[in-house]
């Protein structure tokens, strides 16, 4: 099964957008993907978004989370956020697929035999 990084911005957005995560999520896993993101439940407890650690620390934690995908879904804002440009320019450099949480959704992104 493909699994897709959700990105977008969580800086300076109130519950660090969490909602707008937790949709996207449960609209690519109702979409057939298995899903990975920021906001993933799960997490060892302290390992939560929470914005407690430096900025760096979550880039990395993301960083890990972004490699083990096959591609990237990408939330509205995704271009303003600093962090979501840099995942989207290491997913396009690793020739990762990249589109919309929509297109994605609505099977408009090729992502092989994933």
């Amino acid at each position: 099964m493909t699994v897709v990084y959700v990105a977008g911005p969580m800086s300076g957005i109130p519950e660090f957008n969490f909602p707008a995560f937790v949709e996207a999520e449960k609209k690519l896993a109702d979409a057939g993907y298995d899903v990975i993101s920021p906001t993933a439940k799960g997490k060892p407890e302290g390992d939560q978004y929470d914005g407690a650690r430096p900025y760096e620390w979550y880039v990395r934690e993301d960083l890990k989370m972004l490699l083990e995908a096959d591609g990237v879904a990408l939330l509205p804002g995704a271009q303003n956020s600093r962090g979501a440009r840099m995942e989207r320019q290491v997913a396009e450099f690793l020739k990762m697929p990249v589109g919309s949480v929509d297109e994605w959704c609505e099977g408009k992104i090729y992502h092989g035999d994933s």
